[in-house]
């Protein structure tokens, strides 16, 4: 049996998070939905639709008893937010002053684990350590390509 994870996001915020299932049979291949665990970004304050996600691999699961790959988040409230894909605790939350500017995308840096791009709307690229919520550098650019709006 194989299994797949549909992220869900509503306009107020929430990820749901879906399992699909293929199970075969003697006869015929079905696929099932079934939800898994919804994550509620702030149950206080609206943090607005979601941005951007990422998946990213766990810095050591079982000293954090989380899952191996974890969900980091960004939504309209220019906050970064990481989820243990297990459960739905959200492991981590950054400060609201992180991003300078409105965040367009994240971006994972392939050789440096835990460490992602934010794409700024005013040209900016904020690297930051997903682990610690931390910005590591910042830097403005004029670009042109295909980052989303």
């Amino acid at each position: 049996m194989r299994k797949n994870l549909f992220l869900v996001p509503s306009l107020s915020g929430e990820i749901y998070i879906l399992t699909q299932e293929f199970v075969e049979s003697s006869q015929n291949l079905q696929v099932q939905l079934i939800p898994k665990v919804v994550l509620v970004p702030s149950l206080i304050e609206s943090p607005g639709r979601l941005v951007d996600s990422l998946l990213l691999l766990s810095p050591a699961p079982h000293i954090i008893q989380s899952s191996s790959c974890l969900l980091l988040t960004l939504h309209e409230d220019q906050r970064l937010r990481l989820w243990s894909m297990d459960d739905g605790r959200c492991l981590g939350t950054s400060s609201r002053d992180l991003l300078t500017t409105k965040p367009l995308q994240l971006l994972a840096l392939g050789k440096q684990p835990g460490f992602v791009v934010v794409v700024g709307a005013g040209g900016d690229f904020t690297v930051v350590n997903a682990y610690t919520m931390r910005m590591h550098s910042q830097t403005m650019h004029e670009f042109q390509g295909c980052f989303r709006a």
